[in-house]
């Protein structure tokens, strides 16, 4: 027999993905409320912050999206998502500095994803640091022969 905690954790996830479901409807109420009740059931489950996170992005709430991609952070640094939309919403204030810190993190998660390289090296491009630019464009290419014509902003997801 299954504990409480157990049972609890299971059925957190299942939520998740059903938040998860109605985040990709656009029925961001629905995903928000889903992703709440997972995380009363389970607090650990970080992905839940960050698809209440892109909900309120796509609600137009940076100011609540960042400080839901930090929670989730808080729960798993290791998240990748958290950390490109972070740096989305940062990038997207005029933070250069901040969104280069969060696409730095996503590249050493995933050192061989081109779309992680291609922000980090928009960031570097933003703070005039284009020998650092370069070196992200040759990543990303090396990455993926053919992501020449992919260096193109990809929106937040959860």
């Amino acid at each position: 027999m299954k504990s409480k905690k157990s049972r609890d954790a299971c059925h957190a996830q299942k939520l998740l993905r059903r938040a998860l479901g109605y985040e990709e409807l656009g029925q961001l109420e629905k995903a928000i409320d889903c992703s709440t009740k997972a995380l009363k059931l389970d607090p650990t489950v970080g992905r839940a912050w960050n698809c209440i996170g892109v909900c309120h992005s796509k609600q137009g709430d940076d100011t609540k999206a960042i400080e839901c991609y930090m929670r989730a952070l808080e729960v798993d640094p290791r998240l990748l998502r958290p950390w490109v939309n972070l740096g989305n919403r940062y990038r997207s204030r005029g933070a250069p500095r901040a969104a280069l810190f969060c696409y730095a993190e996503a590249t050493t998660l995933t050192p061989t994803e081109p779309e992680e390289w291609a922000m980090k090296g928009e960031a570097f491009r933003a703070l005039n640091q284009e020998a650092e630019a370069r070196r992200c464009v040759e990543e990303q290419e090396r990455t993926s022969p053919n992501s020449r014509t992919a260096n193109k902003r990809p929106h937040e997801s959860a």
